[in-house]
């Protein structure tokens, strides 16, 4: 099973005593970019451009 957290609310220690934590970061612009080119390669580079800044 696998929990994602927005880190909006702190988890009760219980439920943490019994889970494996483990942080991963936000990419970063390039990892990002390569991400995206795998699922959307004919993409139009200024449509990425503006959504990675608009997010990033």
């Amino acid at each position: 099973m696998i929990i994602t957290s927005n880190n909006e609310k702190e988890l009760p220690d219980a439920f943490l005593r019994r889970c494996f934590f483990h942080y991963i970061a936000f990419p970063d612009p390039d990892t990002m970019t390569r991400i995206i080119d795998v699922h959307f390669p004919d993409i139009k580079k200024r449509l990425l451009r503006e959504a990675l800044t608009s997010v990033l």
